[in-house]
Parts: structure tokens; sequence; C-alpha cells
């Protein structure tokens, strides 16, 4: 139910005093180290962001990381055919299992990076779990009582090969759950923790081409990592051996763990300041509860702003500056969650408000329209991603009835060719960085430009 309120917006021009750590979660903008600067202490949290120093580290990680994982992923309903002689329909069925956790624990991770850990713990965790799970996945492939024993194609067929049992199971099923929990904590906090180590108002930040170039590069490492594990690892798994194709990507594993610790006295670590669901819930109902309220100078948003509640935007006990959003006139409904009715009752005497859920500031409110603004954008990925699935789905099984021997000793692997998507993208990265860019304007067209420019090539591509 939508509670009313007075028709009439209290003043704050006498009630902008500082706010209380944790109010607002704003995208936090880092400090520069204080002079003297060492490491530790207050100072870690004001370190100086070494853009690409520290980049470096986290995008080396990345790649060894992703070649682990989809190494594993990629082959995991051939291995459960091909070693844990299971049946087409269960190793099937296990896959889209494993799949559809491995996909869905990202949302799961990102909670708990903006709300209690943070992103380098998170990522730091998911690591280490990564390290695990691909040891135990490799014990199940070369210790002979983790795995069910060899099967002849003939048995296959026949349906005569032995069953794995409850333990070679188990051990099997461990090692994937803690490759979920692995990408529940690597996955959502790699990206926005490299862009933690940027500051676009550095100049040389900005010559070195900043936030847009490092998502360039990001993206095409993550390429050119998946067009390793489908070439080069999975012909050792099919060829050579399963437990020498999954021993490489746990060594790139704990490579990708040592390369991160390497560089954490480069990195700049922002703290949680709680989850930003939380904070637009709390905008939704606020708004919802001011249905009724009239909205002071409806056409000028300066002068709107000037009466709502509008405290400085600080970070967690104010030792970080946050992007102060200006009030906007769009989605206005949600503007109402900032009316003051009654600032000695809705404001604490520290500038908190008193009752979150009844009165949000105008930082809460621009954020959660930014995140309103941002879900066609999900959309529209979400079908980019799903002509994605279908096109590798679909190449896999044509590839499957084809010859695919190069020579008398040398097979391409089927799964192989879907490889060829992953190279396209992680060569057309550098030529867009190096000449696209550089031929048109200084950071060379909009992201949401090349979105749906790929979007109409991939509709294009279907067509053909």
């Amino acid at each position: 139910m939508c509670e009313g309120g007075r028709p009439e917006a209290a003043s704050m021009a006498s009630h902008r005093r500082p706010q209380s750590a944790g109010l607002s979660s704003g995208l936090p903008v880092p400090e520069q180290e204080a002079a003297g600067g060492g490491g530790g202490g207050a100072a870690e949290a004001t370190r100086r962001p070494r853009g690409w120093r520290a980049v470096a580290f986290i995008i080396g990680f990345y790649a060894a990381a992703s070649i682990a994982g989809n190494a594993f992923s990629f082959s995991l309903t051939s291995y459960l055919i091909g070693r844990y002689n299971m049946k087409q329909n269960a190793a099937t069925n296990v896959n889209n299992i494993f799949s559809g956790t491995y996909n869905f624990s990202p949302v799961i991770g990102a909670f708990v990076a903006d709300a209690f850990w943070g992103r380098f713990r998170t990522l730091l965790v998911g690591t280490v779990f990564g390290v695990a799970a691909m040891a135990v996945i490799t014990l199940s492939a070369t210790v002979h009582q983790l795995k069910p024993p060899p099967c002849s194609p003939l048995a296959q067929q026949a349906g005569t090969c032995a069953a794995p049992s409850a333990l070679q199971r188990a051990v099997l099923y461990l090692g994937m759950g803690l490759l979920v929990v692995s990408a529940g904590g690597t996955s959502p906090t790699g990206l926005p923790f490299g862009a933690d180590q940027f500051d676009e108002r550095k100049e040389q930040h900005s010559k070195q081409g900043g936030l847009a170039r490092f998502y360039n590069w990001y993206y095409a490492v993550a390429m050119v990592a998946t067009f390793l594990a489908l070439t080069v690892v999975l012909y050792v798994q099919v060829k050579v051996s399963w437990g020498l194709g999954f021993a490489i990507p746990t060594a790139l594993m704990l490579i990708a763990f040592l390369v991160f610790l390497v560089g954490t006295k480069l990195y700049v670590y922002v703290p949680p300041e709680g989850s930003i669901f939380s904070s637009v819930a709390r905008v939704f109902v606020a708004s919802c509860r001011k249905w009724r309220l009239r909205l002071p100078h409806p056409d000028d948003a300066r002068r709107q702003e000037e009466l709502l509640y509008d405290p400085p935007a600080v970070g967690i006990g104010g030792g970080r500056r946050v992007f102060k959003l200006p009030l906007t006139l769009q989605l206005s409904f949600l503007n109402k969650a900032a009316i003051v009715t009654d600032a000695a009752a809705e404001i604490r005497p520290d500038g908190a408000p008193a009752r979150p859920w009844s009165l949000c500031s105008v930082q809460q409110v621009e954020e959660a329209k930014c995140l309103l603004k941002i879900i066609p954008v999900w959309i529209s990925g979400t079908v980019w991603f799903t002509m994605v699935t279908e096109l590798t789905n679909y190449t896999f099984l044509q590839a499957s009835t084809m010859d695919l021997h190069m020579g008398k000793h040398f097979t391409v692997p089927p799964a192989s060719i879907v490889a060829v998507f992953y190279l396209a993208v992680a060569l057309f990265v550098p030529v867009y960085d190096l000449l696209v860019s550089r031929a048109t304007l200084r950071r060379g067209i909009t992201l949401l430009q090349r979105q749906g420019a790929g979007l109409v090539v991939a509709a294009l591509a279907f067509v053909v």
C-alpha cells in the first residue's frame, strides 16, 4: 500500500550536514596517495591509482583463470561420456545443471562483494576455490580409484560400460561445485576491480585510453583464453590424456593466483558499501509512500534539487569522495523519495536519514535511475548471448558431420571449430583499438553505438 503525506516539501537549505557513513552507494573515486605515501593502514584506502601498471596483473590473472575455467566447461560432456562412461542423456543433464549454476553464481558473488567482502577479497577467495576445484578435477582424471575403468567404443555403443561409483561421482561433483563457487567469486569482480585502478581525472590515465581501452583488452583477453582452451587444451584432453589436459589448466589457475598476488602492492582497494539493490528498493518504497506529494519546481532540476534531501556524497568513513550525480527530471516520480516533509523527524543530527525507507538522498535517487536506464542494455545483451550460444551449438553440430582430418595424422576436434568465432573477436579488438578509434574520434564510437552495431551484424549473420 502506498501511503500519503503532506502536500508540501520542507526546504533543505539549512539541513545540508555531512553525510553519514554508508548512506550513499555512489561510484568511488580513489584519492591521491598521502604525502610520503607508503602502504598499509589509511594509506591503503587512499592509494594512488596506478592505471595500467596494476591492471596488467589483473589481465594476466584473468587470462590464466579463463583458460582453466573454459578448458573444463567446454569439454565436460565429452569427459563424462568418454571417461566417466555416462550415457549421453545423463551427461547432458549434468552439463546443463553445471552450466546453469556456473552462470548464475556470479549474481550471488556480486552481491557478496558489494555488501560484505569487497571486490578484492571476493576475487581472492574465488581464485583459491578455483585452484582447489581444478586440483580435485585433475585427481578425478588421474587417480585410478577415482575414475571408472576404461571402456571400448563397442562397449559404449552396447551400453555395457561400468558406471562410476558413488565415491567417483562425489569427487567429480565436488570439483564441479568448487568451480561454481570460484566462478561466483571471480566472474563479477575482475572487471570492476580493474576499473577501480583507473582515475579518469588523471591526464596520464585519460591519454592511455583509461577505462574504455581497458574494457576492450579485457574482453579480447577473454576471447584469446577461450580460443586457447578450445584448441590447445582441448586437443591435449582428447588426443593425449584427460589427466594432462586438466593438469595444464590447474597449473594455469595456480599461476593466475600467484600473478594476482604479485600486484597487491599496486592495487586500489574499494571497501564494500552495501548492495546497490537495497538502495534502489528504498528509493522505490520512499517514492511510493510519497506519491501524493508535489515536487517543487517540476520544470527546473537545479531549483528542485535545492529543496530536496541532498547531503554531500561521501564514501564510507568520509575517506573517499564519490561522483556526485546531479538531479535530473527524467523518471521524476522517483524524485519524490528525496522530499523532506519534516526535517526534525526525518533527519538525524549527523545528517543521516532517520527512516531510510521513507527518505532517500538525491544521490540514491539518481543511482536508481541509472540502474533502470541500463535494463534495455541488459536485455539486448541477453539476446546477443543467445545468438552466440545458438551459433556455437550449430557450428559444433555441423563440425561433427564434417571430415576434420588435416593430413594423415592430425584431426581437428569438432569443438575446436567453434574457436574460430572467439579468434575473430580477439583479432577485431586490437584492430578497433589501434585503427578504427584513431581514425574517428579520440575515443572512437560510443559503447552503445558499438553494441548496437554488433547486434545488427549478429542479426545479419543469422540471416546468412
